[in-house]
Order: C-alpha cells, then structure tokens, then sequence
C-alpha cells in the first residue's frame, strides 16, 4: 500500500455560508431596508449602507454600490417566481442605483408578471 508523504497536504473545498434571505444587510441599524416601506425611504436605507460600507468597512463608492447590488440581486432571485410586488420593489430599487450612482451594470426583468385579479387588475 502506497503511503502518503507527510508534506503533500490535501486541498479541501470552502464550505459555503449560510445565505439569509433577510434584506436587512441592505441597509443600516438606523435606516432599516423594508420591502413594504415606500420608495424613497427604501432609497434613503439603500443610500445609508452605501455610506456606511464606505465609512467602516473602508470600501470606495464603487466597491459598495457594487457590494448593495449583488446583495439585492439575491434577494430578487429568490423571490422572481413568486406574485407579489416584492420582486418588483427590488428591482425598481437596483434601477434607481444604477441611475443615481451609475455603477454595476444594467439591471434587467427576471419577475414574473403578477396574476390578474378576476376583476381583470394587477396586484
């Protein structure tokens, strides 16, 4: 049987973290991102941890715009399938970033459409 030499060590993958699905990380203590809040204070949330992350974790404008967007693409990837509007509010979120701050990228549709109600609305 062969044996293995002492100094030859065996590479072992990185486990991967749990991913909360939280949009809590999107924001800050102080400026909580909340989907059913309106829009301009989801904005206000998204601009606070974009100065925060700028502030503490001692990333540039870009490197934490960049951080928030794929933060929130998760979160709208796990919620494409689904019919409410939270996908939607996401998404109108990662737009407003792309224009305010011009960095990542263009954010294109991956939400479903909403049912149509029997009276023929949207939800």
């Amino acid at each position: 049987m062969p044996v293995w030499p002492a100094t030859e060590a065996i590479s072992l993958l990185p486990r991967k973290g749990k991913i909360t699905l939280s949009p809590k990380h999107v924001g800050t203590a102080i400026h909580k991102y909340k989907l059913q809040d309106p829009a301009q204070q989801r904005r206000n949330a998204i601009a606070a941890g974009i100065r925060h992350r700028e502030k503490y974790r001692n990333m540039n404008t870009r490197t934490a715009v960049i951080n928030v967007k794929m933060r929130m693409n998760v979160l709208r990837i796990y919620r494409k399938n689904t019919r409410d509007s939270t996908c939607h509010a996401i998404e109108s979120d990662m737009r407003w970033i792309d224009e305010h701050y011009g960095y990542g990228g263009e954010t294109k549709n991956v939400c479903r459409e909403p049912m149509a109600r029997i009276d023929g609305s949207t939800t």
